[in-house]
């Protein structure tokens, strides 16, 4: 081959690696914050790690909740409103003991409840 066709050959090659990241990169931001949020809860769900943790109060839709890895305390928060059939009206029977899952990259990355899994105890949450 000569020079000239491995040229051609390589930036084609190039341009045709650039046009898939490109349509990669397009695709991933079509998605919604909620499709977003969704997927981030599945792989937490399925591959989180599991820890005690406490309910430290419920306001509006958000559950705020504390929990201890490697002696290091996480304060976070999860907006739980596309599960408030699943939740009781009465705060009172949130506040407690519970579990969550979070990443074992960034334990910070936490949730209570997914679409197929609760950290909330069972005897307070209604079964969807």
């Amino acid at each position: 081959m000569r020079d000239d066709q491995v040229a051609v050959l390589s930036l084609s090659a190039l341009a045709a690696a650039l046009v898939v990241l490109v349509a990669w990169i397009l695709a991933r931001r079509r998605r919604s914050p909620e499709e977003r949020a969704r997927a981030r809860r599945r792989v937490l769900s399925t591959e989180g790690r599991l820890a005690e943790a406490y309910v430290t109060d419920i306001e509006d839709h958000k559950i705020a909740y504390q929990y201890e890895i490697a002696g290091v305390v996480y304060d976070s928060s999860q907006d739980v409103e596309i599960f408030r059939e699943r939740i009781p009206g009465d705060p009172s029977l949130i506040i407690g003991p519970a579990y969550v899952k979070y990443s074992a990259r960034n334990p910070y990355e936490s949730i209570l409840i997914a679409e197929d899994w609760s950290g909330l105890r069972s005897s307070k949450i209604i079964n969807g």
